[in-house]
C-alpha cells in the first residue's frame, strides 16, 4: 500500500459523513480487544474441557474413562484447573482442536488461544465483508465492524476460550468457496467443523440438495479421512463410551434452562416432564411426549428452511447456506449464548440486503424493523438467566437470543420464499 493510498483511506475515514461512525467502530474494536486480553489468562470452563481433551490425547490417556465426570474433573485438577469443573460432553475428535496448545501450561495456552481467536475473528469479519461485497470503509462496512466487536456472544467466546470463533472462520472459508462455486473450498472446512465440533451437517446436506455433488463428495471424503486418521488415537472403545455416556444422554434427556437458548430447552421449560414440575412450567407432560414435540418442531424448522431455499433457487443459495448454520444453533441439544457467534454470517447477509440500494439508507419496512430488533437482542448483554424460575409467561423473557435467532431465520425464509429479488450478495456467484 503506497503513501498516497494510505492518505486517501485516511481522508475517507475522517470524511464528515463517516467521522462519528469511524470513531464508534474504532472504539468498539478497542473494547473487544481490551476485554479479550483482560480474560486471556483466566482459566474457565469451556477452555478447560478443550485443553483437557487435547492433553489427554497427547499423553496417550484418552481412554473411555474420560467420559466419567468424576475422573475427568480429577484430570482437570491435575492439569492446573483447580477451581474449574466441566463436563466431558464434546465428541472425541474434539481432542485434536487444541492439541498444538496442550504442550504448554494452561495459562500460556489460554493466552495463545486468545491471540489466535482475535486473529481468526478479524479474518472472519474481513471475509464476510468481501463475500457480501461490502466495502470495509463504507457506512455499512464500518457499522458491521462495530456490530461484530459489540456482539455479546463473541465476548463470551473470548472469555471462556471457546471454539466458536474458529468455527466461524472455517464457515467463512466455506461460504466464500460456496459463493464462488468452488466446491472443494466450500466442502473441506465443513468437514473439519463437523470433525471437531459437530456443526456443519446441515450445510453439508445443502451441498447435496443444491446439486453440488462434487462438494458433497469432497466433504464426505475429508470428514471420513479425518475420522479414519484419528482411529489409532481414539479407538472403538472410546467411541462406544462416548455413545453410551454422552450421546444417548443428550438425546434422551432435555434440559429446560434459560442458559441454553435452544428450542429443546424452551419446550422442556414449557412442558416440564418431571413428575413434580416447577410452578413456572405451563404443562406437565411425560418425557417421551416432550421429546416428540421437540423433535417434530425442530425437524419442521429444518425442512422449512430447506424448502424455502429450494424454492428460491440458485439466486439465494448463499442466504440459505447461512440460514442453515443459524438453524443448527437453535436446534442444537445444548447451545449457550456463545454459540450465537455463528449467527454473524446470516446477520451480515440480511443487513447487506437491507442496505443493498444505498449503503447509508434503509427502508423502514416491518421486516427490516424485525431484523434490526433481532440483531440488537443478540448483540446486547441481557441478564436473561435470572428469569429461570419466573412464572409463565414471564419466563419466556429468558429466551431472548433464541427468539431473536428464530426471527432472523424467519426473515430469511420470507426472503427465500418470495424469491422475487435478485441475489444482492454475489450476483454472479450462483
Amino acid at each position: 500500500m503506497t503513501a498516497t493510498s494510505i492518505k486517501a483511506r485516511y481522508r475517507e475515514l475522517i470524511a464528515p459523513d463517516k467521522r462519528y461512525l469511524t470513531i464508534i467502530a474504532a472504539f468498539s474494536v478497542f473494547l473487544f480487544v481490551s476485554y479479550s486480553f483482560r480474560y486471556s489468562t483466566f482459566l474457565t470452563h469451556g477452555f478447560a474441557a478443550y485443553y483437557a481433551y487435547a492433553k489427554l490425547l497427547l499423553d496417550g490417556e484418552f481412554t473411555p474413562d474420560v467420559f466419567d465426570y468424576k475422573y475427568f474433573n480429577q484430570k482437570l485438577t491435575e492439569f492446573g484447573f483447580s477451581r474449574v469443573q466441566d463436563a466431558p460432553n464434546n465428541i472425541p475428535t474434539n481432542a485434536f482442536a487444541l492439541a498444538a496448545l496442550a504442550v504448554f501450561q494452561p495459562v500460556t495456552a489460554k493466552f495463545i488461544w486468545t491471540l489466535l481467536s482475535l486473529a481468526l475473528y478479524a479474518a472472519s469479519i474481513r471475509k464476510l465483508l468481501r463475500i457480501y461485497e461490502i466495502p470495509t470503509l463504507s457506512h455499512l462496512g464500518l457499522a458491521l465492524i462495530a456490530l461484530s466487536c459489540l456482539w455479546r456472544p463473541s465476548y463470551e467466546n473470548m472469555a471462556y476460550g471457546q471454539l466458536y470463533i474458529a468455527l466461524l472462520f472455517l464457515y467463512s472459508l466455506s461460504l466464500q468457496g460456496f459463493s464462488q462455486r468452488k466446491d472443494y473450498s466450500a466442502a473441506w472446512p465443513i468437514g473439519l467443523m463437523v470433525f471437531i465440533k459437530g456443526y456443519g451437517l446441515l450445510n453439508a446436506a445443502w451441498l447435496l440438495l443444491s446439486k453440488r455433488y462434487k462438494g458433497w463428495i469432497v466433504f464426505t471424503t475429508a470428514f471420513m479421512s479425518l475420522v479414519f486418521a484419528s482411529l489409532p488415537f481414539l479407538g472403538q472403545e472410546v467411541w462406544s463410551a462416548y455413545y453410551e455416556n454422552v450421546f444417548l444422554k443428550l438425546i434422551s434427556t432435555i434440559v429446560g434452562n434459560t442458559a441454553y437458548q435452544t428450542l429443546s430447552s424452551l419446550f422442556a421449560h414449557l412442558l416440564h416432564s418431571d413428575p413434580a414440575p416447577p410452578s413456572s412450567s405451563l404443562l406437565a407432560l411425560p418425557l417421551n411426549s416432550v421429546q416428540m414435540i421437540t423433535f417434530i418442531v425442530q425437524t419442521a424448522l429444518i425442512v422449512f428452511v430447506l424448502y424455502c431455499g429450494k424454492k428460491a433457487g440458485s439466486a439465494h443459495h448463499t442466504l440459505t447456506y447461512s440460514a442453515l448454520l443459524a438453524t443448527a444453533v437453535v436446534t442444537a441439544p445444548l447451545a449457550e449464548q456463545h454459540h450465537y457467534v455463528l449467527f454473524l454470517p446470516l446477520t451480515f447477509a440480511l443487513l447487506a440486503k437491507m442496505f443493498a440500494a444505498d449503503n447509508s439508507k434503509v427502508t423502514l419496512s416491518l421486516s427490516n424493523v424485525i431484523i434490526m430488533l433481532a440483531v440488537i437482542l443478540i448483540a446486547i448483554p441481557i441478564p436473561y438467566k435470572n428469569t429461570q424460575s419466573e412464572l409463565f409467561p414471564w419466563f419466556l423473557l429468558g429466551y431472548p437470543k433464541l427468539l431473536a435467532g428464530l426471527l432472523l431465520i424467519g426473515c430469511s425464509c420470507s426472503i427465500l420464499y418470495k424469491s422475487n429479488v435478485t441475489d444482492v450478495y454475489h450476483p454472479s456467484a450462483n
